[in-house]
């Protein structure tokens, strides 16, 4: 069975990759026996928990319900897919 570690990081900008000054020995690392998107399309809201849900299920957040970062209670809502 394949497995993806898919590791996000929220407000990282892409040009942190290039500048040699940005101190992230690990993740250099962990790039180099990897892959790096080059560029992303950010969804709208662009807030955390709907970026992350389309990134992983390729789907729109209007299609998914989780439009939201968080319900009214404070939860994070349930994926509908």
């Amino acid at each position: 069975m394949a497995r993806v570690v898919l590791i996000s990081l929220d407000g990282f900008a892409a040009f942190y990759w290039s500048d040699l000054r940005v101190r992230m020995p690990t993740l250099r690392r962990l790039a180099e026996r990897g892959v790096v998107a080059r560029r992303m399309e950010c969804v709208f809201p662009s807030t955390t928990w709907p970026t992350h849900a389309s990134m992983v299920t390729g789907v729109r957040p209007d299609r998914t319900a989780s439009w939201r970062t968080t319900s009214s209670t404070g939860s994070q809502g349930a994926l509908k897919i």
